[in-house]
């Protein structure tokens, strides 16, 4: 709920993609194959969804949502990329241009928001008519190279090793009997996935949600 009330395009697609592809994944196969005993709590997590339902239906602003994916379509037929992409263009010639030193340690944790401004008044979609930056994000839009930028390669492989860590974790753990962990699995892992096109790991509550996981 706290996803979809963000409003983004994207983290809206992969929260609809959890309630309505992995939630019942969990139910058909996480579920034990005697179902008796699992009967009360299933009807309890039946009525939390039915309650989440109308929590989304009256506070979601629908209207801003359509506005915002239209705006998305008409930028993406006008130019054929996304309004993002002048942003993830910037942060790759910032992690081009950092040396072989800076590659390793990247520009260090809480850079971005000093560096990229140099990087993204290069790009002209970023440029107010006399050629100045206008637009400026204090992210990437993408935080994987975010990370590779302000960690570099050295931080980023930290980072891999701790998902590896946690697909393993989550193989082992999703199996018949445990329908808790294939939602819980599944929302860390749309998390990785949003990060190629939005910012969840620098967004503080959507951070906490995945902290708390």
């Amino acid at each position: 709920a706290a996803t979809l009330l963000s409003y983004s395009i994207a983290a809206s697609v992969l929260a609809l993609t959890l309630l309505l592809f992995i939630t019942p994944v969990a139910y058909l196969i996480g579920m034990p194959a005697g179902m008796g005993e699992y009967s009360r709590r299933s009807s309890l997590i039946l009525i939390g969804f039915i309650g989440l339902a109308f929590v989304i239906l009256f506070s979601y602003n629908f209207k801003q949502v359509e506005e915002k994916f239209n705006a998305k379509i008409n930028s993406y037929s006008a130019t054929n990329t996304d309004d993002r992409a002048p942003f993830r263009r910037s942060t790759y010639q910032m992690i081009n241009n950092a040396g072989l030193g800076r590659a390793v340690t990247g520009w260090g944790a809480g850079s971005y928001r000093w560096i990229s401004p140099y990087y993204q008044s290069q790009e002209k979609k970023l440029q107010n008519k006399e050629g100045k930056l206008f637009l400026r994000a204090t992210y990437a839009h993408c935080d994987w190279l975010q990370i590779l930028a302000e960690w570099g390669v050295a931080g980023l492989l930290i980072f891999l090793a701790g998902v590896v860590w946690f697909l393993k974790w989550a193989l082992k753990t999703t199996r018949r009997g445990r329908p808790e962990s294939i939602p819980l699995a599944g929302a860390c892992l749309l998390f990785l996935f949003n990060m190629w096109v939005d910012f969840p790991i620098w967004f503080t509550p959507l951070l906490f949600s995945l902290a708390f996981i």
